[in-house]
């Protein structure tokens, strides 16, 4: 059934395309460890990572690779059976990479129905883009993520250190540089020329800026910049003007470096939704890793991916056993009540009143902390006693 299915949602993704096949298609790989990481050390004896389509959002391959089998492990060597689970020699940290190029250039679903992969959307983490150029001869090119982007955007603001550069006003440039990516999709030359000018614009300067979204430039009067940004960031003459517009300029140029890899406006983000799909079939805290389970456990997050949390109701008639009544009212009412939670969360009024939710509780954080002063410091506990000694 599993065959079936990915065969049935790449004819689908063909459909969306409306490109006859042999065709190249538009994809995003993702992949997950399943075992909790600390950020330093990433030994986990499974990974899952996918490869979706971009039009449809679903599942054409994915693959699970262990590096572990229990039995084996019990007997000092290879147990020879044909359930053994490990199918994987390498480390870690390259099964992403290696799945990727498996799925990309080797898969036999994807064959049979004549399609390639001309682009890939990857987050990045993983050498998945050096890898596809080399087994597909570089038919197969690396397109970036855009929201893996705009946080690496953030990081090197944040790393300024600098009280200009406030939560506020760093939100604000990064949706000034998703603005510019999603305006300009498919024009690597306007994307750049956009995310150059954005720098300018935030300080004040607008003999960069565009008439078509600068109202400085269109009308020459600023009603208001943004909800948290009501005057350029930092004025020319102040102490930390140069500093300051330097460290913006430098991140929003490394970020115009790869407009042509954010030009498609690729997104991983089906891809992690599945990846906690699959770690609500296989939680991190329960070792599932060193068995064949894990694989079972994958497969039914894929098919709760393509066909909804339905997917139990047709894998019994599959199978020709009664779903049952009660079943079947039950996945419906789900399906719908995902349905109805999905499109919500999708609307404008949803999205803009999570963003002021959000903006809420960090003032509140910063408000408690400066008047409460540090009271957790890592390794610093000594410095800390003495500090509530001396108030």
């Amino acid at each position: 059934m599993q065959i079936n299915t990915l065969i049935i949602v790449t004819r689908e993704n063909l459909e969306v395309t409306s490109t006859p096949a042999p065709v190249g298609i538009t994809g995003s790989s993702d992949g997950c460890w399943l075992k909790r990481g600390n950020g330093f050390s990433y030994d986990s004896h499974a990974g899952f990572v996918s490869v979706m389509g971009q039009e449809t959002g679903k599942v054409l391959a994915y693959r699970v690779k262990q590096n572990y089998c229990r039995r084996c492990a019990m007997l000092g060597k290879s147990c020879g059976e044909q359930s053994c689970c490990k199918n994987w020699s390498g480390s870690s940290k390259s099964m992403e990479s290696g799945a990727v190029v498996e799925m990309v250039a080797n898969n036999p679903v994807l064959n049979q129905l004549g399609v390639s992969f001309e682009q890939l959307v990857c987050d990045g983490d993983s050498s998945v883009g050096a890898g596809i150029r080399d087994a597909t001869d570089g038919a197969c090119v690396r397109v970036a993520d855009v929201t893996h982007a705009l946080k690496h955007l953030s990081n090197h603001l944040y790393s300024a250190k600098s009280k200009q550069l406030t939560p506020q006003v760093i939100d604000y440039l990064k949706r000034m540089a998703a603005f510019a990516i999603k305006t300009n999709k498919e024009n690597p030359p306007a994307i750049a020329e956009a995310l150059t000018s954005i720098p300018y614009h935030a300080f004040g300067m607008h003999s960069h800026c565009s008439p078509t979204w600068c109202e400085q430039q269109r009308s020459g009067v600023v009603k208001k910049w943004s909800k948290h940004l009501d005057a350029p960031i930092d004025t020319a003459g102040s102490s930390n003007f140069d500093y300051n517009f330097d460290a913006v300029k430098k991140a929003f140029d490394k970020l115009s470096e790869k407009a042509s890899e954010l030009a498609p406006n690729g997104s991983t983000q089906p891809n992690e939704s599945l990846n906690s799909i699959i770690t609500s079939k296989a939680p991190k805290r329960i070792d599932f890793a060193s068995s064949s389970a894990v694989a079972y456990r994958c497969a039914a997050g894929v098919l709760q991916k393509n066909s909804s949390v339905a997917y139990t109701v047709a894998l019994r008639e599959s199978n020709k056993m009664s779903p049952g009544k009660w079943t079947l009212d039950y996945k419906t009412r789900l399906a719908n009540e995902r349905a109805r939670t999905a499109k919500t969360r999708k609307s404008t009024k949803y999205k803009r009143r999570r963003r002021e939710l959000n903006f809420a509780k960090k003032n509140k954080k910063s408000r408690n902390e400066a008047k409460e002063g540090p009271t957790y410091l890592k390794g610093k506990t000594k410095i800390l006693i003495h500090q509530w000694h001396n108030k």
